[in-house]
C-alpha cells in the first residue's frame, strides 16, 4: 500500500490509499475497510498520538515529520510514540509533481447529480460546491439538526459531505437523497465566527439502500 498525500502552502493531507492490484481483489479490498483504518496528522510537533476507535495498530511511519498510522479498527484507544517511528524518506526515494494551473485546458462539464443544491438561495451543480472551512474553536455545522464535529465541506459522490482533515478517505456524513433539494446556508454571527446550516428533507428508499 501506498499513501496519497497533497501538500498545499505547507498544509498536507491525505487524500487516497493505493493498492496493489495483484494483492488486493475486490473482496479483500472491501473487507480491509471493513477491518482496518489510516489517520495522518498534520503535525511536525506532536510526539505522541492517540488513536480513538482502535483496537490495536499495524504499522505507523512518518512522512516529514508527520505521523502517518494504519489501525485495527475496535472500541478502544491506542497510542503511538512518534519519534519511534521510521520517516519514510530517508528510507525511500521522494516524489513530488507539480502542476501548472495555468496550462489547463477549460473543460464543460456536466452536473454530477440531479439534486438541486443551493448556496446561500443560489443553485449550485454538486462539482461546484463551496469548500468551506471551520474552525472548530468557534464555528458551528448543522446537519438536518444535528451538529457534526468536521473541519470542511465539499463535494463527495456529486453530494454535500462533510469532512475531518486526520481521515480525508471518507467523509463523516454525506446525504443520501439525490432527488431531493439541499439547502447550505452559511450565517457569520457578530464575533466573527460562522454557523453553516445544512438540511434537506430526505426521501429514503430502504429496498434502493
Amino acid at each position: 500500500m501506498f499513501a496519497s498525500i497533497l501538500e498545499e502552502q505547507g498544509h498536507y493531507v491525505l487524500v487516497a490509499i493505493i493498492f496493489s492490484k495483484s494483492k488486493f481483489t475486490p473482496s479483500r479490498l472491501a473487507k480491509w475497510l471493513d477491518t482496518y483504518g489510516a489517520r495522518f496528522v498534520n503535525s511536525v510537533g506532536a510526539t505522541a498520538i492517540e488513536v480513538h476507535g482502535a483496537c490495536e495498530l499495524t504499522g505507523a511511519v512518518r512522512f516529514m515529520g508527520r505521523p502517518l498510522v494504519v489501525y485495527k479498527k475496535g472500541q478502544g484507544v491506542t497510542s503511538c510514540d512518534v519519534w519511534q517511528c521510521v520517516e519514510v524518506n530517508d528510507v525511500y526515494p521522494r516524489y513530488d509533481c507539480i502542476v501548472n494551473s495555468a496550462n489547463a485546458k477549460e473543460l464543460e462539464m456536466e452536473p454530477t447529480c440531479k439534486t438541486a443544491i443551493l448556496y446561500n438561495g443560489q443553485r449550485v451543480y454538486s462539482y461546484s460546491v463551496p469548500r468551506l472551512r471551520f474552525d472548530l474553536s468557534r464555528d458551528l455545522a448543522i446537519a438536518n439538526g444535528l451538529v457534526i464535529v468536521a473541519d470542511f465541506m465539499e463535494d463527495y459522490c456529486g453530494t454535500v459531505a462533510l469532512w475531518q482533515e486526520d481521515n480525508a478517505m471518507l467523509p463523516v456524513m454525506f446525504f443520501y437523497d439525490d432527488d431531493t433539494p439541499i439547502d447550505i446556508d452559511l450565517h457569520t454571527r457578530q464575533n466573527g465566527s460562522r454557523v453553516c446550516v445544512i438540511e434537506q428533507a430526505a426521501k429514503v428508499n430502504y429496498e434502493e439502500l
